[in-house]
């Protein structure tokens, strides 16, 4: 068998059309696009190459490359490589492979696989093989799967043998199951204070955390400059609502974080600051837009953060 390995779009453009002995195309370089296919040859990305397959085009994924399949490219991934499929792509997946399934894409996975699944794509899995289902994707799963269903169009064809199917607050359709079947139907998990501190590793001592706020120029909060925050000096809420399901407004709204803080900002300039917050005058809302912020009825300035 002769094997050619390709580095470069370039080398690969220069391949002929055809080879007269069975031929081994290897890829090895970056952002390489396979579109076309041979009759007496096959294309394997390796390491950490990246293709895209498209057209009628055919690869075999190992080690760590990652492919994206377009039209009717075909793939099949093994060890640690990863599939990007779309259209009517095709994909075979094992080991510790990942796929992302789109459009009319169809899946095949066993062994350790992963696979993500939206629109209409397909999948067949088996073997300790994972699945995540959206929109009105298909799944039959054999031997010990779990899929985990995110949408009321998802169809469940077939699953025996040890199927977990876990109903991620959506009903789907269900299919022919066998009585190994294991069925979950699960509620979206609710923030609370105590999760807010595992999330985010905020600090915590004598049921006070460490939080932090963003002001202006001015020390004044971004929001209503109204409010200033001055270092050694207790600020209090002016309209503080202890509602839970109040997200926006009613409490000074810190962040776990300096990172998260300025998400909030409205200028380029201000000031960091490091705060301290009674455990019991901090608020989270149980299904927040803004996970990464609480609110407060009242906070300690304990020092600006310079740089």
């Amino acid at each position: 068998m002769k094997i050619i390995e390709i580095k470069t779009q370039a080398q690969f453009e220069k391949l002929p059309g055809n080879f007269k002995s069975y031929t081994l195309i290897k890829i090895l370089g970056k952002d390489i696009i396979i579109n076309r296919a041979w009759g007496n040859a096959s294309v394997e990305a390796w390491d950490n190459a990246s293709v895209i397959a498209s057209d009628n085009a055919s690869v075999e994924a190992r080690d760590n490359a990652s492919v994206e399949a377009l039209g009717n490219a075909s793939v099949r991934a093994r060890d640690n490589a990863s599939v990007e499929a779309l259209d009517n792509a095709s994909v075979e997946a094992r080991d510790n492979a990942s796929v992302e399934a789109l459009g009319n894409a169809s899946v095949r996975a066993w062994g350790n696989a992963s696979v993500k699944a939206w629109d209409n794509a397909s999948v067949r899995a088996w073997g300790n093989a994972s699945v995540e289902a959206w929109d009105n994707a298909s799944v039959k799963a054999f031997m010990n799967t779990i899929i985990r269903i995110f949408s009321d169009g998802v169809k469940i064809l077939e699953a025996r043998q040890q199927v977990v199917i876990v109903y991620q607050e959506c009903e789907g359709k269900p299919g022919v199951y066998d009585d190994t079947v294991i069925i979950n139907k699960t509620q979206k998990a609710k923030l609370n204070i105590r999760n807010f501190i595992g999330i985010y590793d905020v600090k915590e001592r004598k049921n006070k955390l460490v939080l932090y706020k963003f002001v202006q120029e001015n020390f004044t909060d971004f929001y209503t400059g109204k409010i200033t925050y001055k270092v050694g000096q207790i600020i209090k809420c002016p309209d503080w609502d202890a509602d839970e399901n109040l997200e926006c407004g009613g409490g000074l709204h810190l962040s776990p974080s300096i990172k998260d803080c300025e998400k909030f900002k409205t200028s380029e300039t201000g000031h960091a600051l490091k705060c301290e917050v009674d455990i019991k005058d901090i608020i989270v809302h149980p299904n927040p837009l803004y996970p990464y912020k609480v609110r407060c009825r009242k906070v300690k300035v304990i020092e600006e953060i310079k740089g």
